[in-house]
């Protein structure tokens, strides 16, 4: 059983059956994020690439285009919150539900954690939604059939991982390699990288602003252009985040 809460939106998807000439299918891609360093990581690793796409995307366009296509990719942020399953044994059940009420109290922090440093550091670096799913049962699962059920054509998804050895792999398992081997596309597995949380590697950082600076010349070339500047710009906006 899942679901989603908070504020929702529809998501609008572009299929090969509905998208224009002019613009080709979008690249989805889901991000499995937390407030961790490989989770971070795993996001920076996705920005990098959808801002690769879309700087290619853009600069194909010539200067007589005024008004940009949104962004040839579609960049999903899954926040998953895994619920303890009622017990039939009533103390069972009033223990469990006791260990919920402090899942949920401490995902609701974690999640403002997010919320805030994604309008902090990522706000006008992409195009992003975000989804916060919660469900009965152990994460990766719930992330799984979430990702089977709602969007069977993705891509691409990245995950962070803590790289686990020895008796802590064994007892508490692998969340990546769970997904790996059940999410119906692709997987890039991230470690964290050498910056931490939100602090990608130059390389990392540099590609995602240049896909933005694109952007932002044609934009600002239009805005140019209204107040007769030289004729033969083009423009658009770069979408920001938002709740689905």
């Amino acid at each position: 059983m899942m679901s989603l809460t908070g504020p929702s939106a529809p998501t609008t998807m572009t299929s090969a059956s509905n998208a224009s000439p002019s613009q080709p299918p979008q690249f989805k891609c889901i991000v499995l994020l937390n407030d961790s360093p490989p989770s971070w990581s795993a996001l920076d690793r996705a920005v990098s690439m959808v801002s690769r796409i879309d700087q290619v995307y853009v600069s194909a366009f010539n200067d007589a285009i005024e008004d940009l296509p949104p962004p040839p990719y579609k960049l999903i942020l899954v926040y998953c919150v895994g619920l303890n399953p009622p017990q039939r044994l009533p103390y069972l059940d009033h223990l469990e539900k006791s260990y919920n009420i402090e899942i949920e109290e401490e995902a609701r922090a974690e999640l403002l954690r997010c919320k805030e440093k994604l309008k902090k550091e990522y706000e006008g670096r992409c195009a992003y939604d975000f989804v916060h799913l919660t469900g009965t049962g152990d994460p990766a699962p719930l992330l799984c059939t979430y990702v089977s059920t709602t969007h069977p054509d993705a891509d691409l998804c990245f995950v962070g991982t803590r790289s686990l050895h020895g008796a802590r792999r064994w007892v508490l398992g692998s969340v990546s390699e769970y997904i790996v081997e059940h999410m119906p596309c692709p997987v890039v597995v991230v470690k964290a990288s050498g910056g931490g949380a939100g602090h990608p590697p130059a390389e990392v950082a540099n590609t995602a602003q240049s896909g933005q600076d694109v952007r932002s010349q044609k934009a600002n070339g239009a805005a140019s252009s209204s107040s007769s500047a030289p004729a033969g710009s083009t423009g658009g906006v770069l979408g920001h985040g938002h709740d689905e």
